[in-house]
């Protein structure tokens, strides 16, 4: 009499042997089998598994169903069972199989599963498999299923399927699946997907999918998509997606999404979309886009969109856009839009648009728009335009542009603190025949 032909297959169960469904596998040598089963070729009604360790998880990749993955396949604590199958009766699935029943042969823990399935399934190692566990030399290269783990040498390059871990040495490339983690060493490469976590070494690269997170040494460039947060060492770049955290160390650079933080290193730059927060190290620009906020450091540059608020510290510029706040240190400039509001400390340029406010400390300039407001210290110059008002402390100058009708050309009156009743830290303005006055 012929024998029956019969096929290894890999599965996994939670702690207490129960899968979807609340089906129950039984223990080594018991027989499971399919209370529903349906022969055709659709997920459901059915036992499931991966024909010799090989396939995927179903699903993982689709962002609108993220439920699709078991809570089983992410615990430490699940059992891992390698069971017999009738060969006739597998039907062939997207990533994995399924059978009407089966019988129990290993329970165990993942990698003790997989070593299992390789020593007594023949056509288990002709395929990468489900979490195995490979280790390649310098120059190599391995790759393994979802749920496994590989590591390469130097210049090796190592990839694992969704959920995986992979990684490199010095100078190699490492890449990991959805929700996995790829790591690298210096001058190499990481990349990982959808919610994973991807690490490089310096000089290298690392890169993360939406939700992930990237870290990159020094020189390096760290990527990560929305939601994400992701870190690069010095003279790096560190790029994130929308709602993103962006971390880089000196000299580099970093940009965020929209809503996102963004934060650089000296001499870096940081760049946040709309509604996020940036800020730079000294002698740094950073930028924010609407309703943003943007920091930097001593002789830096701080820029933030309408709505926004820009500060910046000794000898930097800060510059908000309409509706937008600017503050800026000693020796710095602050320029807004209008309707905006600009302070800047001592020996400092101030410039705000029309409706806006602009204010500088002592030996500072102050210029304002058409019905603005401009306000300096000590030995400082207020300028404003039509309609405006100014006021100046002790020895300083204020100006206030009008318009000649008879000339048709605008002018411009001056006065100085101290000299024909002109006082000090007093708000002024011109009456209708052009003459400056306290104002109302």
């Amino acid at each position: 009499m012929a024998s029956i032909e019969t096929s290894l297959v890999l599965r996994a169960c939670a702690e207490d042997m129960s899968s979807s469904y609340g089906f129950k596998w039984p223990n080594v040598n018991g027989v499971a089998e399919a209370p529903d089963w349906d022969p055709r070729p659709t997920c459901g009604k059915g036992l499931h598994g991966w024909l010799y360790g090989h396939g995927s998880i179903p699903d993982v990749k689709l962002e609108k169903r993220p439920r699709d993955i078991p809570a089983y396949l992410l615990s430490k604590a699940a059992k891992w069972l390698v069971v017999e199958v009738e060969s006739a009766s597998i039907v062939t699935l997207p990533g994995m199989c399924k059978f009407p029943r089966a019988k129990v042969r290993f329970i165990g823990t993942k990698h003790d599963a997989v070593s299992y399935l390789l020593t007594h399934e023949p056509k288990a190692d002709k395929s990468p498999m489900m979490g195995a566990r490979v280790k390649v030399g310098d120059g190599g290269y391995g790759f393994v299923c979802d749920l496994g783990e590989v590591t390469a040498g130097s210049e090796g390059v190592a990839i694992a399927g969704d959920i995986g871990a992979s990684t490199v040495g010095q100078r190699g490339t490492a890449i990991a699946g959805y929700r996995g983690s790829a790591t690298s060493g210096d001058a190499s490469n990481a990349i990982a997907g959808r919610r994973g976590i991807a690490q490089a070494g310096q000089n290298g690269m690392a890169r993360a999918g939406d939700f992930g997170s990237a870290f990159a040494g020094d020189n390096g460039i760290a990527v990560a998509g929305k939601d994400s947060g992701v870190r690069a060492g010095n003279y790096g770049v560190a790029v994130s997606g929308e709602n993103g955290n962006s971390y880089v160390s000196d000299d580099a650079h970093a940009i965020v999404g929209n809503k996102g933080t963004a934060v650089a290193g000296y001499n870096g730059l940081a760049w946040s979309g709309d509604e996020g927060k940036s800020l730079a190290g000294a002698r740094a620009f950073a930028r924010a886009g609407a309703f943003g906020y943007a920091n930097a450091g001593d002789g830096g540059m701080a820029m933030s969109g309408h709505h926004g608020h820009s500060v910046a510290r000794v000898f930097g510029i800060a510059i908000a856009a309409d509706h937008g706040k600017a503050e800026v240190g000693n020796d710095a400039r602050a320029i807004v839009g209008d309707h905006g509001e600009a302070n800047a400390g001592d020996r400092s340029y101030v410039t705000a648009g029309a409706h806006g406010i602009a204010v500088g400390g002592s030996h500072s300039r102050a210029t304002a728009g058409n019905y603005g407001f401009a306000k300096v210290g000590d030995h400082g110059t207020a300028t404003v335009g039509l309609r405006g008002q100014a006021c100046a402390g002790r020895f300083g100058e204020i100006r206030m542009t009008y318009w000649d009708e008879v000339c048709k050309r605008y002018r411009t009156k001056c006065c100085y603190v101290g000299e024909n009743n002109i006082a000090p830290n007093v708000k002024y303005a011109l009456n209708d025949l052009n003459e400056i006055v306290k104002a109302e």
